[in-house]
């Protein structure tokens, strides 16, 4: 195994091919691995698996793939494999350290906590590892693409978010995420889209049931297989130490763009607006009640005691004004939601114009792509495009603006299984075969591949798509 800073013993798996002029888009057969041990400062070292890189030239295009969880305790990174649909592009995956799901805490060590922002750090030390070793010479172009689902698409979001200088020769220009959570502030009971919704005016209340009522309907059993959004959820204290690394705009990208407008809490079960009574309040009612009498300080400190109160939600400039960063190409997938969601019928064409707002929907992937793709064309339009308008006068028109805004950001429902029309639950943490067609045929017409310049959905896909 090869080591840097310093180098050590090197080891290599390799299948000899004879080298490629182009890509050739198949399932992937890993003719060439390697597995690099890069430092990551004083947090240890984390290992960086090279497949396919060696094929081709220093100036194709690579493939950063995160994967979905951290398995780095008790498992070989030579076993884990990137997904078939990525063909025979050059990948490099980036294994992050992070407990959580698939972590056993008896063999986490003490002296390196792996919860936020390691696994931040870890992809941060992969991805400059890659940029000083993979460059091709004489400042050659290179384009990399991110690829990464779950807890590595929260991942990939933010690492493509900062690093997609436009005029650097090698650096990010295109993302593919799956069924990330982009604002973990979602998960904390003073959401606003985990409020109950108001009833609607006018409503009655129903009455009590009679002998010629028919009761409810018995709820359907639940599903046996896992719900992946609601297992994130829960595992929110383990991934992260502490209910501020959520508020953390590279744990949760979509705040990038805006303020969360809330307060962080003291845990992540409690609410921030109902704050314990203060000891000088229990000390006043103890008094009190044993007649004694009431200290002036006690009361005078509890005038004087504020209110907290949450903010308003704001919007941010980003990327900033004076950097090279620009919106990269996303392809934000996501499976649909166990509770349907009615479909929005409104054209997002004036959704960068005109103030619109989508009907409340439960927390799922879906709302978390969607919160993320309005946050991304949004920055697009009011930021790159209309700085744009200077000296290109086609951008002055509002359509113009929000169609190309919306074909930087392109999202789609993959579906569900597409066997027996269940949930996948957990068995499988990647793309069904719907999804992998879409993602394949959007990476091809990135990489300059077949089929370049668009593609279809395909055939049953459902929810939200704009073409590329």
């Amino acid at each position: 195994m090869r080591r840097w800073l310093p180098p050590l013993r090197t080891w290599r798996v390799t299948r000899p091919q004879p080298p490629r002029s182009g890509i050739k888009w198949r399932y992937f057969s890993a003719h060439s691995v390697e597995h690099i041990q890069v430092p990551t400062a004083s947090a240890g070292e984390i290992t960086v698996s090279l497949h396919n890189t060696e094929e081709h030239s220093s100036t194709s295009p690579l493939v950063l793939w995160i994967p979905p969880f951290s398995f780095c305790d008790g498992y070989n990174p030579a076993e884990l494999v990137p997904p078939q649909w990525l063909g025979e592009l050059p990948t490099v995956t980036l294994n992050y350290r992070w407990t959580g799901l698939f972590t056993d805490p008896a063999t986490v060590a003490s002296s390196t906590p792996r919860q936020w922002p390691l696994p931040l750090h870890d992809v941060l030390f992969g991805y400059q590892w890659v940029r000083q070793h993979l460059a091709p010479a004489d400042l050659a172009r290179r384009d990399i693409y991110v690829y990464g689902s779950y807890l590595g698409a929260s991942l990939a979001v933010s690492l493509a978010l900062t690093e997609s200088h436009a005029h650097e020769p090698m650096a990010i220009r295109g993302l593919i995420a799956y069924n990330g959570i982009y604002n973990w502030t979602t998960f904390l009971p003073d959401h606003p889209i985990n409020k109950p919704p108001a009833p609607p005016k006018g409503r009655k209340r129903r009455p009590l049931l009679t002998l010629h009522d028919e009761p409810d309907p018995e709820p359907k059993p639940a599903s046996s297989s896992p719900n992946p959004f609601h297992l994130l959820r829960q595992q929110s204290p383990l991934l992260f130490s502490t209910p501020a690394n959520l508020f953390d705009p590279f744990a949760s990208p979509t705040l990038f763009f805006h303020t969360s407008g809330l307060l962080v809490p003291p845990d992540f079960h409690s609410s921030a607006l109902e704050q314990p009574a203060p000891s000088e309040f229990t000390s006043a009612v103890n008094a009190l009640a044993s007649g004694e009498p009431l200290s002036p300080s006690l009361s005078q400190s509890q005038s004087e005691t504020p209110l907290e109160r949450a903010t308003r939600k704001a919007y941010l400039t980003f990327p900033p004004r004076k950097s090279t960063l620009q919106i990269p190409h996303a392809l934000l997938l996501y499976d649909p939601p166990l509770t349907p969601v009615q479909p929005n019928t409104k054209s997002r064409k004036k959704s960068s114009t005109a103030k619109r707002k989508r009907p409340a929907e439960p927390n799922s992937f879906h709302s978390q792509a969607m919160d993320l793709a309005d946050a991304m064309t949004r920055s697009v339009d009011m930021l790159e495009l209309r700085d744009r308008m200077k000296w290109d006068s086609t951008y002055e028109d509002p359509e113009v603006r929000a169609q190309e805004a919306e074909r930087r950001v392109s999202v789609v429902e993959v579906g569900r299984d597409a066997e027996d029309g269940r949930d996948r639950g957990l068995g499988v943490l990647d793309l069904n075969e719907r999804g992998e067609g879409v993602a394949r045929r959007w990476l091809r017409g990135r990489c300059g591949g077949e089929e370049e310049g668009g593609f279809d959905v395909g055939e049953g896909a459902q929810g939200f798509f704009w073409g590329v």
